[in-house]
């Protein structure tokens, strides 16, 4: 039937070129009545659309060889404008239909649905308005679904339940309403569902559980369950994308947030500082976060540590987070924070750890900082100038990092900064300063005499104590039944609770065999993280040797502390630097420190314990020291530093202050800026200012030492 004449209510007449078949016909004019309802077609891309050449050759059309029916319809961002017309539901043959991103508006034609062969559909990035037709259930075939970004309204329609082969369904954009929907639990090859930013409430069903393909889910931007009751949100190292939602500011029961290393973009919302009860840890670091940071952020007065390190955040670190007076970790670096290392920072004495590193901070480093009780501080890759003080916190370069800030100078001579220019009057003269450095370098000399010996003593008598250990060795891995356990701690008796921990209970108990007092742990395998605990410390034990850890034989001390702390530096020096391969047992506490009959200490607890197999050390996990213990934990694992030795020495030395004053770091009398460290030193005798200094100066030379023989001892 060549040069069959086609005609179309209000079209001219088109000659259908090499027609063969009524099909060609019916496709021919399904594409003439799409064309008709474009109103306007800034590219041209629709002028091919005439009877010159087969249809199958026009722009955006693709056919099918065997019968020359339209399979693919493709006129994605060619900026049209109009509305589509019904007669696309007798394109019979189509597989995919691809429009998005242009100015189309109106319904979607409900004659989709009557497509059986639709594998595609996107129609994202247009004006498209109304519900959802419920019949693109006919489409068995349909696996990508596409309609963000319109004016849909409406619920999903159940009759999508039966789409088994779906797997793209992404809504965001638009104006559903309801629930999200539980049948969508029966698409089972669901891949990726996205619903952000709609009018989505309640609450998330268990059902979707089911959709056990499911690799990205994105409800952001919805009114979703609040979860009003939740303490702890743990949402770090997942593919989160999209804006951080403010009704997070709902969640008034919240200690701990965590959101960091996401693909999270635009600002920090406000409403985020409205939990008030964030105490323990907000950390949305590693995102792409911009913008400033909101002055609210000063109503966290309970919070911890804030760590927002690693955005591309802005403008002026804002005077408002003077009002978290229990922040002592801050950790601001990899920004484009401006301007001056802000004054306010003076009120804020309980801080520990600052790292303002990597952002564009200017001038001088204020004076007050050099009081300042920290731990560490890192200003390094910035553009501060002027002369680095030598006092202090300063006149420790184990904890100060200035690096890459070219118009700094002076400091203590490890910083490595060039000297500042002297003034002609001030040469030749030793200052103050200047001799007492005289003098507290005499002292630490025999600090370090002293400290030395103190190793080579207890090295000397691990050495003796060894030899003699090879048949004890033998013996410490007992093989022990149930049954036995069972008696030996009566059944696992609550009475016999002597511990408790993230992962389990620590009984105590007597063997009945031979009455010898042991330790058991019992791990709650129902705890996601028990079992990775418990292999960790079965890999740890396996290397252990030690009797401090393992097993001890009984001894006497004249006085009851200090042998338990030499216990505990013994076990520790052991699991450093003699054990097969060392461990770094990351979490010392008390309450991870036995005591026998003869009040002999041993460490316990060695679920969190790191390897070290060899010159590299372990990657931590950047929220490693929040996981751990508060208070005991070292300053830097909170900024996400490696597991170290000198890690668990840090923890050490809070365990002895605790010991010697009685005082828990987290006691509530260190409010205000006093904390167990400078609570200890008020100890000291009354001193004058000077004394003071040269207190604090050889306080700050033994804490240099300490890290010198760390570092000796670890390539030993």
């Amino acid at each position: 039937m060549q040069g069959i004449i086609c005609s179309y209510p209000a079209m001219r007449t088109l000659t259908c070129a090499t027609s063969t078949s009524a099909g060609n016909v019916t496709d021919v004019l399904a594409l003439i009545a799409i064309k008709s309802k474009i109103s306007n077609d800034p590219q041209g891309i629709l002028k091919s659309w005439n009877d010159s050449i087969h249809f199958c050759w026009w722009a955006g059309i693709t056919c099918s060889h065997r019968r020359h029916g339209v399979t693919i319809l493709d006129l994605s961002s060619r900026g049209l404008v109009g509305s589509l017309s019904p007669p696309i539901g007798n394109l019979s043959f189509l597989r995919e239909i691809r429009l998005s991103n242009n100015r189309f508006h109106g319904d979607i034609p409900h004659e989709i649905g009557r497509l059986c062969r639709l594998q595609l559909l996107n129609l994202s990035y247009n004006s498209f308005e109304g519900k959802l037709q419920s019949n693109l259930s006919c489409s068995n075939n349909l696996s990508i679904l596409h309609i963000d970004d319109n004016r849909l309204i409406g619920k999903l329609p159940v009759e999508l339940a039966p789409v088994s082969k779906l797997t793209y369904l992404s809504i965001r954009d638009n104006h559903f309403i309801e629930g999200i929907p539980p049948f969508l639990g029966n698409l089972t090859s669901l891949i990726y569902f996205a619903a952000r930013s709609n009018n989505f409430g309640g609450r998330i069903p268990d059902a979707l559980g089911r959709c056990r393909s499911l690799r990205n889910l994105g409800l952001g931007g919805n009114n979703l369950p609040n979860l009003t009751l939740l303490i702890e949100l743990y949402l770090d190292y997942n593919k989160l994308n999209g804006s951080i939602p403010s009704s997070f500011g709902n969640c008034q029961n919240l200690i701990l947030l965590t959101i960091n290393d996401n693909e999270l973009s635009g600002s920090i919302p406000k409403e985020l500082f409205n939990i008030y009860s964030l105490c323990v840890l907000l950390n949305i670091s590693h995102n792409h976060l911009v913008g400033s940071l909101p002055s609210e952020v000063g109503k966290l007065t309970n919070l911890n540590t804030l760590d927002v390190s690693e955005n591309n955040l802005s403008g002026e670190i804002p005077s408002s987070l003077s009002g978290c007076t229990s922040l002592e970790i801050l950790n601001l670096e990899k920004n484009q924070f401006q301007g001056n290392i802000p004054p306010f920072l003076s009120f804020m004495r309980g801080i520990r750890a600052i790292d303002l590193s990597c952002n564009n901070l200017t001038t001088k480093i204020p004076q007050y900082m050099e009081k300042f009780a920290l731990e560490y501080l890192n200003l390094s890759f910035n553009n501060l100038e002027g002369e680095v003080s030598t006092k202090g916190i300063f006149a420790n370069e184990s904890i100060v990092f200035v690096e890459r800030n070219k118009k700094l100078c002076g400091g203590i001579t490890e910083l490595g900064l060039p000297r500042c220019n002297i003034k002609q009057g001030e040469k030749g003269k030793l200052s103050l300063v200047e001799i007492i450095k005289i003098v507290v370098s005499v002292t630490c000399a025999i600090a370090g005499v002293i400290v030395v010996s103190f190793f080579l003593f207890g090295w000397y008598k691990r050495k003796n104590e060894d030899q003699s250990s090879g048949s004890l060795l033998r013996e410490s891995f007992r093989q022990l039944s149930n049954e036995a356990l069972l008696k030996a701690t009566d059944g696992f008796s609550s009475s016999n609770v002597i511990g408790k921990g993230s992962f389990g209970f620590v009984y105590k108990g007597v063997l009945q065999e031979d009455g010898t007092n042991v330790a058991i742990k019992v791990h709650d395998l129902k705890h996601r993280r028990a079992s990775k605990s418990f292999n960790a410390e079965c890999q740890a034990s396996r290397n252990i040797r030690d009797r401090n850890v393992a097993r001890h034989s009984p001894k006497s001390y004249s006085f009851t502390r200090i042998s338990i702390a030499i216990d505990v530096a013994s076990a520790l020096d052991y699991l450093h630097h003699y054990c097969w391969k060392p461990i770094v047992h990351c979490d010392i506490k008390p309450s991870n420190i036995l005591l026998n009959n003869d009040m002999t200490a041993r460490v316990g607890d060695f679920g969190l314990a790191r390897i070290i197999s060899g010159p590299r050390k372990p990657k931590a996990r950047r929220s490693v020291g929040v996981r751990r213990t508060i208070g005991y934990t070292a300053p830097e694992y909170g900024m996400g530093s490696e597991v170290t030795v000198q890690g668990d020495v840090y923890s050490y030395g809070i365990l002895v202050l605790e010991m010697m004053t009685g005082k828990r770091p987290t006691d509530s009398l260190f409010e205000g800026g006093l904390n167990l460290h400078n609570y200890a030193k008020t100890a000291l005798p009354d001193q004058s200012p000077q004394d003071r200094m040269t207190t604090s100066a050889v306080l700050n030379e033994l804490h240099l030492i300490r890290n010198n023989l760390l570092r000796n001892q670890a390539h030993r």
